[in-house]
């Protein structure tokens, strides 16, 4: 836990969240009886060791004007780690189990990290990575320190649920009507990872479009957008 993520918890101690304390007391006690158990307790030391290296990486201040490779480069308790195959690649969504059986052999497993991360511009320097998994695909992902993803993460639960909706809705299925997704790994009250999503661009870009110039139609979409949200 970082000096932040600790100023932060003392702070809702001080006001009284209690659930939030109830929440991080249960998932502590979940956590306790899985690592004593002789199937899981090795992998649940793996990805609170994994976890604790992305923190650190999530606030690692990196200078915005340093490209070098040294200064883009993996630390080495991160790109060192080995034998993370029984360890679920954070990014990659995975169905609830209710009799909470995961077999190994579905489990798409961490089997390395490329060696450098890129900045990719933000006011709290977000850093992409990339992580090899044990089917052979190589996944980006958004590394984010200094910045709570937990709203984002439930948001992320809340278009599941509106999609089940689309799904009960005759006209929304003719027209296979959904909401893309995308995964939301909060790792402590200020950091978290987030799945690359590809073949996508901000919604500011495409609106003004390279140029970054509004054009007729751009306003014309803009104030029907309000009109009907207002």
């Amino acid at each position: 836990m970082t000096n932040k993520d600790r100023e932060i918890e003392e702070g809702a101690r001080a006001s009284n969240q209690t659930p939030e304390e109830d929440r991080v007391t249960t998932a502590k006690k979940i956590i306790q009886k899985i690592a004593k158990q002789s199937d899981g307790g090795a992998a649940c030391k793996k990805l609170e060791q994994l976890h604790l290296c992305l923190i650190r990486l999530a606030n690692k201040e990196v200078s915005a004007k340093d490209r070098s490779q040294d200064a883009l480069k993996l630390p080495v308790e991160l790109s060192s780690m080995k034998n993370l195959e029984d360890v679920a690649v954070p990014t990659v969504p995975m169905a609830v189990n209710p009799n909470g059986i995961y077999p190994v052999d579905k489990l798409i497993g961490v089997v390395s990290f490329e060696p450098n991360f890129v900045l990719v511009g933000g006011i709290n320097a977000p850093k992409k990575m990339a992580c090899l998994g044990t089917d052979g695909k190589t996944r980006p992902m958004l590394l984010k320190g200094k910045d709570d993803l937990r709203q984002d993460a439930v948001m992320q639960q809340v278009f599941s649920t509106m999609n089940l909706f689309l799904e009960q809705d005759e006209q929304a299925r003719r027209r296979k009507l959904n909401i893309r997704k995308y995964k939301v790994v909060p790792l402590s009250r200020r950091s978290g990872l987030l799945e690359w999503c590809e073949d996508t661009n901000p919604i500011g870009l495409y609106l003004t479009g390279k140029t970054k110039r509004v054009d007729c139609s751009c306003s014309n979409f803009i104030h029907h957008l309000c009109f009907h949200f207002r």
